[in-house]
């Protein structure tokens, strides 16, 4: 299983990826020259952090999650109430895989969620698409209530 420092953020959409897994990294005509990264989602292209960037950042790493800003009143999804509209800001307490499935789905920072109902399970409403998510998922997603 791969270590956390092997993937890569995109810098557009947010998704976190192993560049391996990418068409670039099996496609590009540069080959091993080519130091730049391609998005599998949105296939937006960016140059590579060299490896010592990497054990810099992982040396001075602050806590794991990311701080929201305080002027702003967070909750997770499961405080929302059935027919509430939020504005997702974080998916930062889950595991990497789960966050890029949730990502394909179109769960990405600044999109409205609409909670359409919390029993049996969580069903949710972004953009055209509905989601049924457990507990453990609807509250590991914090929204700002519209």
């Amino acid at each position: 299983m791969a270590e956390e420092s092997e993937y890569v953020h995109c810098l557009l959409c947010g998704m976190e990826f192993q560049p391996a897994d990418t068409v670039c990294a099996h496609g590009c005509p540069l080959g091993k020259d080519c130091n730049n990264v391609r998005c599998p989602n949105c296939n937006f292209e960016f140059p590579a952090a060299p490896k010592s960037f990497a054990w810099f950042r992982k040396l001075f790493r602050r806590g794991s999650r990311p701080r929201l800003p305080d002027d702003i009143e967070t909750m997770a999804l499961d405080r929302l109430h059935s027919g509430e509209r939020g504005e997702l800001l974080s998916m930062s307490r889950m595991g990497a895989g789960r966050r890029n499935t949730l990502t394909v789905f179109g769960l990405i920072p600044g999109v409205e969620i609409t909670l359409l109902q919390r029993r049996p399970s969580y069903v949710i409403r972004v953009g055209e698409t509905e989601l049924g998510l457990d507990h453990e998922i609807a509250s590991q997603i914090f929204v700002k209530r519209l």
